[in-house]
């Protein structure tokens, strides 16, 4: 990893690497022997279970895998004040393995497109639909940099912890316009009746449906989304980690695409596509529109 080139185009796809050096790398030979080491450790349960609880951080990861609240733990490792020497050394560790490097990351590079698109309309107030919102932090954060536009957010998502979580969040930056809906996203047009949203922005859902339901969804998105909108989504892809986050972390359930897999997936809906994945290969974020903006 990575395995795509630095940048190509397939029908109406542009595929890319972004290795901005304000993305977390490679960190070379270590890399390599991290893949292999993590490998042994998944066939021994055991012993993979014990070093990885020596980081409180990581006992919280696996209680709340593939939840807002262990991707907030993510996030903000940084603000980890840890408890001792070997909950520091061990958090550290565990924590910047290739995919939770790869996950800030792709926080980073939703950031990046979200401000973009701010930057470059013309509208002073802008409708913000997310979909699968877990903490919506990427937009919460993007938007408390525009203080010259008005933001108007609807946030849904199936777990209320998330949604709550969401609202201090937003509160804690002075974001006030927000709208909370609970509610399964394969009924996306009856959630956000009335709301037309210049922005739809759906990140980390994808990777737990099947091919059929993600068609559903990206139909709906498709359908709502006005000709000037932009649709901001992502896909994780297979990586050599895979097998620790399964048998160790329990991170378990999702959906591993390749950019080809995606196009196929997303041009029924989308005719104009780029896909940018952040330096270490795993995570793509895919921005479509009528009238591509890149």
């Amino acid at each position: 990893m990575p395995n795509v080139p630095q940048e190509y185009t397939v029908l109406n796809t542009v595929i890319k690497v972004d290795n901005n050096a304000l993305y977390e790398g490679y960190y070379s030979v270590f890399d390599g022997i991290l893949s292999k080491f993590l490998k042994l450790l998944a066939k021994n349960k055991r012993i993979g279970n014990y070093l990885f609880s020596l980081s409180n951080e990581c006992q919280e990861i696996k209680k709340f895998a593939a939840t807002h609240k262990a991707l907030e733990i993510i996030y903000t490792h940084n603000l980890y004040k840890p408890v001792n020497i070997i909950d520091a050394v061990a958090s550290k560790f565990w924590l910047n393995i290739k995919n939770g490097r790869a996950a800030r990351n792709r926080l980073k590079l939703v950031k990046r497109e979200l401000k973009s698109f701010f930057s470059s309309i013309t509208k002073d107030e802008i409708n913000i639909l997310s979909v699968g919102s877990g903490s919506a932090r990427a937009i919460i954060e993007s938007i408390h940099e525009f203080n010259d536009k008005k933001f108007n957010l609807m946030l849904i998502d199936i777990s209320e912890d998330a949604l709550e979580y969401s609202r201090e969040l937003a509160d804690r930056l002075g974001i006030r316009s927000i709208i909370l809906k609970k509610g399964n996203v394969l009924r996306l047009r009856n959630l956000c009746k009335g709301f037309t949203p210049d922005v739809i922005e759906m990140v980390g859902l994808l990777d737990y449906f099947g091919d059929r339901q993600v068609s559903l969804i990206l139909r709906q998105v498709a359908e709502i989304l006005p000709p000037n909108g932009i649709f901001i989504t992502c896909n994780i892809r297979n990586n050599p980690e895979k097998v620790f986050l399964d048998n160790i972390i329990e991170w378990n359930g999702m959906f591993y695409r390749e950019p080809q897999e995606l196009i196929a997936l997303l041009q029924r809906n989308f005719p104009y596509v780029y896909i940018v994945y952040e330096p270490l290969g795993i995570h793509g974020v895919i921005v479509a529109n009528e009238r591509l903006l890149v």
